[in-house]
């Protein structure tokens, strides 16, 4: 059900992300104008920029160029849009990384990420925090001043990058000290250390992770690692609060398992504690068209985003609009695609990306529009869109959905699984991968999605409170299950909830360690 609902956001947003510094000299020095136009004929509202761009602004330490960051700026103000300024820290420039390169992560099998890709990094390193915050405050210092300057994004689709770099495994092993308070006898019977004489009897003894065994103890590291999310975002938000004003929001762009398109729940990241750092949930969605159109990525990946502040409205930050090859929609389905994330509750649509880039890594993923600029199909549809919801917007905007059902997902679930895998019980890295978590998560979602059952999607750390709210609970996989959740799920159940489980629920504790009660 849809109801009307009290909130900040009393228009819907639609846009695309923007890079004035992709843009080729070819084509023509009045590309951002004509670029403004179009945007304003197919009913845009908002831009998003500035995100991934760190080397152009920032092209030596302390040296900071906004050329390309207030043409864009000055052009969406000129034609009445407004703009999302994204935080750069997604990738380091190449200077961070030859001055300092201890800031690239290191491996799962110890070695040291290569400078190349986005995202290779150590976000805890001393240097790229530095320097990122020198980065931040700049950038923010000078954008949020701006009338059209709408909101920040934080970061983009931030996780831990499967980071063992040594000064994340120290601050493990002090995590670990205060969580068993410097028992190493408790940690030890917790975690089942005894087994093949991994036992640690002092803490300067504690091992390298990388090559760990211990499913529990990995399954820690990973909890841990998620907690480093968590702290990495909520520290921009202090730093971008210090600059912005009031009505500016504050998001992010939540992503998800990938699979070649959106699947399951982030692994890397625990999103409902990570949406602390946020005003405003954001999300990327994306999902195969054509033929293999189904409805279910943009479903469950709203469902989620919109339930990460309680039901609050959502704002899809990035979805295709050509996307990569073999996805160029049907004729109606980028309309049917963008209604279905109002109706999950989104209060505006974003593609990524405007214009398609004209070389590197992403050249074929296709904005809005192709690299000669024109207006495609894909585009009109677009201004279709976008002229409809602008009749529509007052009645459309700030809308809140009242779900009876709701899906129990666990971040710790999806770890202990990895480790101890639905087909072989042993990793999948080394048993020849199989089913996973989200596997059997989506197997439960499509079924109330195929079924025309909307539901919510509560963490399995959800108190009894917000459970009560439901009268259908679903908890598929929720293979760990501390004392706290069975005691909540119990609460549920006496209340008058119905609780359905799968196979592998409630089967191990907090510490990965299975239940001696009778299976």
């Amino acid at each position: 059900m849809t109801s009307p609902m009290t909130s900040s956001a009393n228009r819907l947003l639609f846009g695309a992300a923007y890079y004035d510094e992709y843009t080729p000299a070819s084509a023509g020095e009045d590309r951002l104008e004509r670029d403004m136009k179009m945007m304003v004929e197919a009913g845009f509202t908002t831009i998003r920029i500035a995100e991934f761009t760190w080397g152009t602004w920032n092209p030596a330490p302390s040296v900071f160029d906004f050329t390309h960051v207030d043409r864009a700026i000055d052009a969406a103000a000129a034609h009445g849009l407004d703009v999302i300024i994204g935080t750069p820290t997604a990738a380091v420039p190449t200077w961070l990384a030859a001055r300092h390169p201890e800031v690239m992560g290191v491996n799962a099998h110890g070695t040291a990420n290569k400078y190349g890709p986005r995202q290779n990094m150590d976000i805890t390193a001393p240097a790229y925090r530095y320097y990122g915050e020198q980065a931040i405050r700049a950038l923010v210092a000078h954008t949020a001043p701006r009338d059209n300057v709408v909101g920040f994004q934080l970061d983009n689709e931030t996780k831990y990058y499967d980071a063992y770099n040594a000064d994340i495994q120290r601050a493990f092993v002090d995590w670990l000290k205060e969580r068993f308070n410097g028992d190493l006898d408790a940690l030890n019977a917790a975690y089942g250390l005894n087994y093949w004489a991994n036992r640690i009897n002092a803490w300067e003894e504690f091992p390298d992770l990388t090559q760990t065994i211990n499913g529990s103890l990995a399954a820690a590291f990973d909890f841990f690692r998620r907690s480093l999310v968590t702290d990495f975002l909520l520290w921009q938000r202090a730093i971008v609060d210090e600059y912005r004003r009031e009505d500016q929001f504050v998001t992010q762009t939540f992503d998800y398992e990938w699979r070649g398109y959106s699947f399951g729940i982030q692994p890397a990241v625990d999103h409902f504690k990570a949406a602390e750092a946020v005003t405003l949930a954001g999300v990327d969605i994306y999902h195969p068209t054509e033929d293999q159109l189904t409805g279910k990525e943009i479903a469950f990946g709203g469902d989620i985003n919109r339930s990460l502040k309680d039901g609050a409205p959502y704002l899809v930050l990035e979805t295709e609009a050509q996307g990569q090859m073999g996805w160029l929609p049907y004729p109606g389905q980028l309309r049917l695609q963008a209604y279905s994330h109002l109706a999950s509750g989104a209060m505006g649509v974003m593609y990524w990306h405007w214009g398609s880039i004209h070389n590197s890594f992403e050249t074929y993923w296709k904005g809005l529009v192709s690299q000669d600029y024109s207006a495609n199909p894909t585009y009109l549809e677009a201004a279709r869109f976008g002229a409809e919801i602008k009749e529509h917007a007052a009645s459309l905007a700030g809308l809140a959905k009242r779900n009876k059902i709701a899906v129990m997902v666990s971040n710790e679930a999806y770890t202990a699984l990895e480790w101890f895998s639905i087909d072989s019980g042993f990793p999948r890295q080394v048993s020849g991968g199989g089913a996973n978590y989200n596997d059997v998560f989506r197997l439960v979602y499509d079924a109330l999605f195929e079924a025309n059952l909307e539901a919510d999607i509560v963490p399995a750390d959800a108190p009894a409170e917000r459970l009560a709210r439901y009268d259908v609970l679903l908890a598929p996989a929720l293979y760990v299950t501390p004392e706290q959740t069975i005691a909540n799920l119990r609460a549920f159940v006496s209340g008058g909830g119905h609780l359905v489980t799968t196979f592998r629920t409630a089967v191990a504790d907090e510490n990965v360690q299975v239940f001696t009660d009778r299976q």
